[in-house]
Parts: structure tokens; sequence; C-alpha cells
């Protein structure tokens, strides 16, 4: 059931007053607030709209007389899957489920981008955090309570969040496609949302203070492999000079990045699910009746089906492939992932023989009597496979393709290992996982997060090194403890948890076994 009441946003409390500047060739009024000029809802593309939808964004039309910039837009086209996950991470610390955060309304007209700023002096050419959502590219919003940017613009950088389309909107091709032009024949609808993101920053962001010169990338889950897609699509190259992958990496994993002969079948599928045959009678299928036929026809496959296609425009080849031949745009980057980011994922009734398949489907045959010597010191069936699921998805491929970025440019990847696990009075055991770094990047600890003197800490010293990444390109800086960057001889990792200090890589030889470029 998707989303359609429209709830209303109190702005944090602090000064609210009129804030005033001139982008795109049209005025755009924001609201100063606790100190921070904040502009919500700012069209970066025209609405992908009827004959627009499936199309590559079209550059917004400037707008003549002043444009209020101070409410949310609605999220794209999307359910309640990211409210599903919400409401369970909060059931887990026994929190209540049904106050979830949920989108505004959502909508396919959803391009639309938000700005936190400390100053909109075009002169001060601060450096630009632009932030990529998460939820399997089937969800999630660019308000969510944590990814507001009010405390981390404090630290004098701007910071955005960009909307981009999801599900069967963001990643669809039809046999009729082959014949358009490049973007619109592309299929990556999301991807090409997120350059035309940038591409806007590029030219506008002087106008909140902005340096466009210094813009860094960031995401989480889906927003990470996004940049991931990104750091390979020649497309991007030169549109960002920093890029943070938080719990990314899975995406050089098989089934993340279909062909376009795939697609093609996949939408001809699709088409006769609704009993049409052009794409102009898709056009014409009513949002909500596109986007629930989309998710009942591929079912179970939907977690993977809205990732990425290798286009020859946007990807000319998978993910793996292309970094594999080192063909990674030039930029510093920051990798890393949670110390249990699968744990609440894994069934408490896990056992040996779910171990055993694990291992036949990702594993050599050879490599199995050594994995199962390595996971005889993890407690527990659960965990034991959690670890194997972690390894796989993110620890291992976050070693290989830092390894690959530090060849491309020696000394321009590092690498963090989130291990901080919030004291838990339900005592659901979930310990770091997947997104528990979030309200520590932005300073948005939910009220319903047990939070102590010791996340607040951690939470400062987290801002400090993004913030320092994004604007030098190193982390580093003073009263922090030294972060080594990641290369072939030092294969350290900053531990950011109870303590904070350099470790070796988790799953070393996990990863050795699972043949992650010899790590």
């Amino acid at each position: 059931m998707l989303f359609s009441t429209l709830i209303g946003c109190t702005p944090p409390d602090g000064e609210r007053g009129r804030i005033e500047t001139r982008a795109n060739n049209e005025t755009l009024v924001g609201k100063l607030e606790d100190g921070v000029s904040v502009f919500r809802g700012i069209p970066f593309a025209q609405p992908p709209l009827d004959d627009l939808r499936w199309r590559a964004p079209r550059a917004p039309i400037p707008r003549a007389g002043e444009q209020q910039a101070t409410e949310f837009s609605a999220a794209c086209m999307q359910d309640t899957y990211l409210t599903d996950w919400y409401g369970d991470v909060m059931s887990a610390f026994g929190g209540d489920r049904g106050k979830a955060p949920i989108p505004l309304a959502v909508s396919e007209d959803c391009l639309y981008l938000n700005i936190w700023a400390p100053t909109i002096d075009r002169d001060a050419k601060l450096p630009v955090m632009v932030f990529f959502y998460g939820g399997s590219n089937l969800s999630g919003w660019t308000y969510e309570p944590n990814y507001l940017g009010h405390q981390l613009s404090k630290k004098n950088v701007v910071v955005v969040s960009v909307a981009y389309r999801l599900g069967i909107f963001g990643a669809f091709v039809h046999p009729e496609m082959a014949t358009q032009n490049s973007g619109d024949r592309s299929g990556n609808f999301h991807l090409l949302d997120l350059i035309a993101g940038l591409q806007w920053l590029k030219g506008n962001v002087s106008s909140f203070g902005g340096d466009p010169s210094n813009i860094t990338i960031f995401g989480e889950s889906a927003g990470a492999a996004n940049i991931g897609y990104l750091s390979v699509s020649p497309l991007a190259k030169g549109l960002y000079h920093q890029a943070i992958k938080q719990s990314g990496g899975f995406e050089t994993n098989s089934g993340y990045a279909n062909t376009y002969s795939q697609e093609q079948a996949m939408g001809a599928s699709l088409a006769s699910a609704f009993d049409v045959k052009t794409l102009s009678e898709l056009r014409a299928i009513p949002a909500d009746l596109m986007h629930n036929t989309a998710m009942r026809h591929f079912g179970d496959k939907s977690q993977k089906t809205f990732y990425a296609i290798v286009d020859n425009y946007v990807l000319p080849d998978t993910p793996s492939k292309l970094m594999a031949a080192g063909k990674v745009n030039p930029a510093k980057y920051l990798l890393g992932s949670n110390a249990d980011e699968n744990l609440m994922y894994t069934s408490e009734d896990t056992d040996e023989n779910d171990i055993s398949q694990y291992m036949r489907k990702w594993f050599p045959s050879e490599t199995h009597q050594g994995l199962s010597l390595e996971l005889t010191s993890v407690r527990g069936k659960r965990e034991q496979l959690a670890l194997l699921d972690d390894s796989v998805d993110y620890y291992c491929p976050t070693q290989k393709q830092a390894k690959i970025m530090h060849d491309v440019n020696p000394d321009s990847a590092y690498i963090y290992y989130f291990t901080r696990a919030r004291d838990n009075p339900s005592g659901t055991q979930i310990g770091a996982y997947h997104g528990a770094e979030l309200p520590y990047v932005f300073g948005t600890h939910d009220d319903w997060l047990p939070t102590s003197e010791i996340d607040a800490e951690l939470s400062e010293t987290i801002m400090a090194y993004w913030v320092n990444f994004a604007t030098k390109g190193d982390p580093n800086g003073e009263g922090l403890p030294t972060w080594q960057s990641f290369n072939h001889q030092r294969r350290s990792v900053m531990e950011l948890g109870d303590r904070v200090s350099m470790i070796d890589p988790p799953a070393q030889q996990i990863c050795q076994l699972l043949g992650a470029g010899g790590i």
C-alpha cells in the first residue's frame, strides 16, 4: 500500500528567518534555522511524468518570481519497505514501531534536492557533501530523520541530499528503448538522476556558499552501491572529488548489474503482465498501479532487480570488470562497513545446514574445511552465518575495492570498521547493525535510541573525520587518532567504536578463501 497522507514537518527550534539566494536563474526563499540556512525542495530536473517517465532527466526550467524553498517535496514512488525496516529496528530497542518515519507523500514528481548551508556567501567556497539515501533502490527519501543536515553543516560544510527514482521507475528497459538516444535508452534512470543532481550543483552550489571544485558524495547501503556505479561511470568523471561509501561494496557481486538484453526481456514480461505491448501504453498506466504490479511481478527478485544495467553509456561494463581493469574515476575514497550488518536479518534458528548451503553458493569447495575452522572461534550458528554474509557483501569487496583504488591513485583510500553497539534495554541482539552509523555521521540520534556520552563523543569524532575528508581528501585532523590510508603493505582499517584506533581488516582469512583480490 502506498503512502498518501501528507504530514506536517516542524523545523528545528531556533532562529526562523527568511533567507534568499539566486540559483538556476530563479529566486529561492529558504529559512534560517538554528543558524543554518535551509533550502528544501529545489528542483534539479523537470518532473519525470507522462512522456518523461523512463527518460533521462531534463534540465529544470527556471520559474519566474520568488520560489518558496521551505518545504520538503514528495518522495519518489515507493511503498512501506523502508518504514518497515525502521519499525524493525525500533522494535529491537523496545520502541514503538507505530512511530516509524514515513515520507510526507510519494509521487513520480520527486526530483528535488535539499541544502543546509552555514553561509550563502558566494565567496565562502565551503566543501560540499552530497548524500545519497539507501533502501535497496526500492525505498528511501532525502529527509529521513537521520539525513537532516543541520548538525553536520555546522561543521562548516554545505550539506545536500538528492532524490533519485526508485524501483521500476528508476531502472527499466523496454525493447522500444533500443532506438532512442543514449540517455533515454539507458534504463539507469536512477543513476542519471544522481548525475543530473551533481551537474546542477556544479553550476549552482556557489549560490549556497559551496565550492563546486570540492564536492564529496556520500551514501549508505544502496546509496553507497550507487556511488560504486558512479565511480566507474565515464559520465560521473569530474563531478565529484571525494566519495564516502558506507556499507557498500556488494554492487561488485553477481546479480547487481544486469545485461541490457536481460533488462529488455524483463521489460517485455512486465508489459505482458499489463496485457500491453508499447512503451506509450506503459507510460499511461497510473504510477500506483505500475509500482504495485511491478513489485508483485518481480517478487523476491525485486531485491536485486533495480540496481544497475550494463548499458554501454552510464555503465560500459559490470562494476567488477571495470574496477578490475582499474577504470575507476580519479578521486579520494573512504569506505567501510559495520560489524553486524546482516545479524538482524539472520534467523535465530540458523543451523549447520544453512551454513553449508551458504558455503556451497559462494565459496569453492576446497575452501570449506578452512572456512569451518575459521568459524569455530565465532559463537553461535546465527553469528557464523552472519559473518559469512557480511564478508561476502561488505568486508571483502570493500577491501578489494580499496586495493584497486590505491593502485589507481596511491594513498587515496581509507577504510573504517564501525563496531559501536548501543546498550539495548530489550535484550535483542542486533549489534552494530546495518545503518547504525548514520546517526553518528549526521549527529541525529533518535530519541528511541539509547544514547550515552560515549555515543555523543563518537558522533563528534566521526563527523570530524568525514568533514576533514570532504575538506581535503584526508580524514586526519588535530586531536584525532591518526587514520592511515589502505595500501598493499599497510592493510589496516580504522575501528570506530568504543575505541577509535587502527586494527587489522575484518575477516582477512575468509576474504582470502573467497578470493577477494588476494587480500
